[in-house]
């Protein structure tokens, strides 16, 4: 029996809205109000005075990641974290070596707890939004606080990693019906899940649900 077959959670919070009836609080809608904002900004060359993410998705994200911060109240850091942190690597990130990669990852969800959501303690937050901003990473979310007990991020990281490379033959290979967003939306996140293994993290971090 594949793993993420009981009865199919992590396909169902794709594709259904969590916030009431509003889509982009499926696992659809957040990955492509947060990576697809953030990758539309990178194919612009990052020009664009407005907020790459809105404050509405912003608040859908933030309530997603049980964040207690409002969006007017991180908007600037988060900006600030995606020019100095995200976009000279943003283009870089597929070429780069796992290892490479696992570093970035880790080291990111430190620098966001830290430097947006102002908390060095709030990596399991910082873990949940980055799953989403930066799909292409090998991040892993906390997605309960006692997942990580008295583990910092990189400990708790490395055990999941060791679970999810376990658990990775039994995961769906296949990648899911896109359904939220317009065309290019859609061919944005469809291009990202067939590129990576960020779908099958996503049946992984269900499975333990």
């Amino acid at each position: 029996m594949k793993q993420n077959s009981s009865p199919d959670t992590a396909t169902y919070s794709w594709q259904q809205a969590s916030s009431d009836t509003d889509p982009r609080s499926s696992g659809n809608g957040l990955l492509s109000i947060a990576y697809g904002n953030l990758e539309i900004a990178a194919r612009n060359g990052w020009n664009t005075e407005q907020s790459i993410i809105s404050d509405s998705d912003l608040a859908i994200l933030l309530t997603h990641s049980q964040s207690t911060q409002t969006p007017a109240e991180i908007q600037p850091a988060l900006k600030a974290f995606i020019k100095n942190n995200l976009q000279e690597d943003w283009s870089e990130y597929d070429d780069m070596t796992h290892a490479q990669r696992q570093d970035i990852a880790i080291s990111l969800v430190n620098i966001f707890a830290r430097t947006v959501l102002n908390n060095a303690d709030k990596s399991r937050s910082a873990s949940l939004l980055l799953f989403f901003l930066c799909p292409q990473l090998p991040i892993f979310p906390a997605t309960e606080e006692s997942e990580m007990a008295a583990d910092t991020y990189p400990e708790y990281y490395l055990k999941q990693k060791h679970a999810f490379t376990l658990a990775l033959p039994s995961l769906d290979q296949g990648t899911p019906q896109i359904h939220y967003g317009n065309e290019q939306e859609q061919d944005i996140i469809r291009k990202l899940l067939a590129a990576n293994n960020w779908w099958q993290r996503y049946l992984f971090i269900h499975s333990k649900l």
